[in-house]
């Protein structure tokens, strides 16, 4: 997909730099392969490209955005003594910003990003950007990845690649949450989100489903040789999208996200979401295609969740499931989960 984006739009010709076509794709597919490094090089780099083209023919970034993007272009040393005004004239200002922007997103989220989001969501490359980036904002997300770059050798390099994985399931579904009707993240107080995921786990039910999921993802973290306290944080960012939700539902009901957050993941833990989730993480996928069918499942859930945790009066839970008729679904839930394997088509 991302490569016929590409070939319609840079131009850019697979032939010319021998790429796999789809039936050589498929055949990998089935082999646990993908692209080869040097392909992968190719992909990023003609991605790059168009991103940078479409970002700089749109309306600039926000500024606040741009000017901590052009900062981090230059030395710590050139920034302190020339100043943020002088960054903020610097005659390539926007052309620097951008271009860190693409380089950030790429590295991160990877080739075909730009082209899966802008197929998805309808939305344009610059507010694709913008959403990203706030989302790292929001979630602290850029500390724990310098963290990982940090202490990254032979021995953590599986464990570093297993973190940033998880980083980018995070800011992937962030990022496509703020693209969406609800949020608002230009309102969002980063102080704020950072704080509530940060706590998290003081907000989840004491014999949650999540809170199990947590566990176990730290633990294989810390196995592949992830320093515990740094474990735990890259595991607390799958609850990035809840907490944006929760602070989206306080603000329209003019309630603390605090205690919207603690009703979001009961409600959550209350109709198995978390089991949901991990039975569609492992889904067997059999087509190209099957990877944004999973991706939109998982959403899909968690706009239910924002509905239901909206339909809830007075806290309780119970009442809800049981005027909605969502009892039946609970049990089906169960029942899916016990038979084990599950398909997409399922």
């Amino acid at each position: 997909r991302a490569m016929g984006t590409l070939q319609s739009a840079v131009p850019f010709d697979p032939e010319r730099f021998a790429m796999p076509n789809s039936d050589e794709l498929a055949n990998r597919h089935r082999r646990g392969e993908g692209l080869f490094k040097c392909e992968s090089a190719v992909l990023g780099s003609h991605a790059k490209m168009l991103a940078y083209r479409e970002l700089l023919d749109g309306a600039p970034l926000p500024a606040a955005i741009a000017l901590d993007l052009v900062r981090d272009y230059f030395p710590a040393r050139i920034t302190e003594v020339a100043g943020e005004e002088a960054l903020a004239g610097h005659l390539l200002f926007r052309e620097i910003a951008t271009t860190m922007a693409v380089n950030r997103i790429v590295d991160s989220a990877g080739c075909s990003f730009f082209a899966e989001m802008t197929t998805v969501t309808g939305r344009s490359s610059r507010a694709v950007a913008v959403a990203y980036l706030r989302a790292q904002e929001l979630g602290g997300i850029d500390a724990l990845q310098r963290a990982l770059w940090a202490i990254e050798d032979k021995q953590t390099q599986e464990g570093v690649y297993r973190a940033m994985e998880r980083l980018g399931f995070a800011l992937e579904d962030a990022a496509f949450y703020l693209l969406g009707p609800i949020a608002e993240g230009d309102k969002v107080d980063p102080a704020k989100s950072r704080e509530l995921l940060a706590s998290i786990l003081d907000y989840l039910p004491a014999n949650s489903r999540h809170r199990t999921r947590f566990v176990r993802h730290v633990e294989r973290l810390t196995e592949a040789g992830i320093p515990n306290e740094l474990a735990a944080a890259i595991a607390r960012t799958r609850f990035l999208l809840i907490v944006l939700d929760a602070i989206a539902i306080g603000r329209a009901q003019a309630r603390p996200p605090e205690e919207v957050l603690r009703l979001r993941l009961a409600v959550s833990d209350a109709m198995r979401m978390s089991e949901l989730q991990s039975a569609i993480s492992r889904m067997e996928l059999t087509s190209s295609w099957d990877g944004p069918a999973v991706h939109s499942l998982g959403r899909q859930l968690e706009f239910h969740a924002h509905k239901m945790t909206l339909l809830v009066r007075d806290g309780d839970i119970a009442a809800m499931i049981a005027a909605y008729g969502l009892g039946n679904v609970q049990k089906l839930i169960g029942e899916y989960l016990v038979e084990g394997d599950v398909t997409v088509a399922s």
